[in-house]
């Protein structure tokens, strides 16, 4: 199954706001940039991922895209999770036309290959969707076989939402529970239960001097 993953990223310096309290700008864009990369790198890990679509506004990617071959960045104008999705999508459709498509959101701390693995191995049934949730209900990453099955629902309790799309339109949904795909690290409380867990790589050495710096 040849695979296209859209990874929707927002501009850096205005990114985990949420965390200002916390962490001051730049520590926040430094965090931000170790969970794409670990993000990215759990992509690039499987064969079945032919091209890594990262949808941003912003300009220079080039730490990013020198992770690997496989990433094509695609530039919009910062406005909103749900059009840069729909723009990397229209894309996709009309340029790379893959079986499948893979989409995940750009700050998993502890997202590891195989949780890619098993997500994609869930999905091998033709007209099904694979959801892995997040813990306050949202969608961490779905997985449409083949592309473009159901709506894009992304927002609040977007989970649901899209189990009941699937389900209206007869599509077999599965989900995928995991703890390294449950938490987006979005908020202090969200920091506090990551800091001290099994991060993934870059996550984790940021978080260590982060950890040092601000006493988190």
């Amino acid at each position: 199954m040849e695979i296209v993953a859209i990874v929707p990223v927002k501009e850096f310096s205005k990114a985990k706001t949420r965390l200002a309290k916390v962490l001051p700008r730049e520590a926040r864009i430094e965090l931000s940039k170790a969970m794409l990369k670990d993000v990215i790198l759990a992509l690039a890990s499987n064969c079945e991922i032919k091209q890594i679509m990262i949808t941003t506004p912003n300009k220079d990617m080039n730490e990013i895209t020198a992770l690997s071959s496989k990433i094509k960045v695609l530039h919009d104008n910062g406005v909103g999770q749900l059009p840069a999705l729909r723009k990397s999508l229209n894309y996709v459709l009309n340029m790379l036309n893959p079986n499948a498509i893979l989409i995940t959101v750009a700050d998993l701390p502890s997202i590891k290959p195989w949780d890619i693995s098993h997500v994609i191995h869930l999905a091998q049934t033709y007209n099904s969707v694979v959801l892995a949730p997040s813990a306050d209900g949202g969608t961490n990453i779905m997985i449409q076989h083949p592309p473009a099955i159901i709506d894009l629902k992304y927002g609040p309790m977007s989970f649901k939402k899209h189990v009941e799309e699937a389900r209206k339109k007869k599509i077999f949904v599965k989900t995928y529970l995991s703890e390294t795909t449950l938490i987006d690290l979005d908020t202090p409380e969200d920091l506090k239960q990551v800091v001290n867990s099994n991060t993934s790589y870059n996550t984790s050495e940021v978080l260590k001097k982060l950890k040092k710096e601000y006493r988190l």
